[in-house]
C-alpha cells in the first residue's frame, strides 16, 4: 500500500491519481495541453482586480506548491482568496484563516467574494 500512496502523494493535484498510481505505482502524471492552457490563463488573470476564487470540488491544501504535506482542506464552492499562482497550483486562502496550494485546475477565478 505504501508505494500507492508515495504515488498518490506525488500526482495530488490530478484527480485521478487514484486509479493511475494503482495501474502503475511509479507513474508521474502530467496535465493534458488543455489542463496547462487553462493554468496559463489563469495565470494571465493575475493582474485583474479579481482575487478569489471558488473551489470546483473538495481539494486538501498542502504547504508548498508541488508537495504532499497536507495543511489545510477546501470544500467544494467554497470561495478563497488568491495569495499567488504558480506554474501547476494557486496558493489560496480560506475563510477560515488556513493557507496552502492546491491544484488550479480545481478552482475557477470569481469577481468578487460573495
Amino acid at each position: 500500500m505504501k508505494p500507492i500512496r508515495d504515488c498518490v502523494a506525488r500526482n495530488f493535484q490530478f484527480s485521478n491519481a487514484q486509479e493511475e498510481c494503482e495501474k502503475d505505482t511509479a507513474a508521474v502524471l502530467v496535465p493534458k495541453k488543455e489542463e496547462r492552457e487553462a493554468v496559463s490563463e489563469q495565470a494571465s488573470r493575475r493582474s485583474s482586480p479579481s482575487r478569489h476564487v471558488k473551489a470546483l470540488s473538495t481539494v486538501d491544501l498542502t504547504t508548498e506548491e508541488v508537495g504532499s504535506l497536507v495543511c489545510g482542506h477546501i470544500k467544494e464552492g467554497e470561495v478563497a482568496t488568491l495569495l499567488s499562482s504558480g506554474s501547476y497550483g494557486v496558493k489560496v486562502r480560506t475563510a477560515d484563516g488556513q493557507i496552502g496550494w492546491a491544484y488550479a485546475g480545481h478552482f475557477e477565478v470569481v469577481n468578487a467574494k460573495p
